[in-house]
């Protein structure tokens, strides 16, 4: 029995980092923030903000999201795929997001501050 439960348990940790994508793809729902922040990645840029839930302090996101036209003003959930890249360029994100679906769009107040 012991053995059984070690056998399932390894199995659970060897895939869980796998979903319904495949390997190197995972989905991802985000709020996206109505404004973008100033941020540096090699240089001085704009950013998004992201983050998983409402708990969650926003993050600086400075990569590309294919299929997703954000708009100032407007508070976003969305889901996106994230894939893994095998070999990035050496000063290339290591990841590429997909846009999936908007789940909401909210307008916010202008006078809302970051």
């Amino acid at each position: 029995m012991r053995r059984l439960l070690l056998l399932a348990g390894a199995l659970l940790a060897s895939t869980a980092c796998f979903d319904a994508f495949g390997p190197g793809r995972v989905e991802l729902r985000w709020y996206v923030d109505s404004q973008k922040v100033s941020c540096y990645t090699w240089v001085e840029t704009e950013c998004l903000r992201v983050r998983e839930s409402t708990s969650e302090p926003w993050q600086n996101f400075s990569d590309e999201i294919e299929g997703f036209a954000w708009e100032a003003g407007y508070e976003y959930r969305i889901r996106v795929e994230r894939t893994t890249i095998a070999n990035p360029p050496a000063d290339g994100s290591s990841a590429r997001y997909r846009l999936l679906q908007i789940l909401s769009k909210t307008a916010v107040a202008a006078s809302r501050a970051p």
